[in-house]
């Protein structure tokens, strides 16, 4: 059968946000972890153009942002 199971895709790699479009087209819920800032910024326009719906719960963490939460900044 084609039927949609639900499930969650992580990308921990997110890059330009191909894999989050993809899952939300075949009716998935999607998480990307994506360190390079130019990349993050890439992905949150791209989502945000292609698929507005996902663009709301777009969270780009940025080293910085970790550093201000007490996270450990890898580098």
């Amino acid at each position: 059968t084609n039927e949609t199971r639900p499930c969650v895709v992580l990308d921990p790699f997110l890059g330009s946000g191909t894999t989050a479009l993809v899952a939300d087209r075949l009716g998935r819920d999607a998480i990307g972890i994506e360190l390079n800032p130019t990349y993050a910024a890439m992905a949150r326009r791209r989502i945000e153009s292609d698929a507005p719906m996902l663009s709301d719960p777009v969270e780009v963490v940025t080293p910085a942002t970790q550093a201000s939460l007490g996270l450990e900044v890898a580098g």
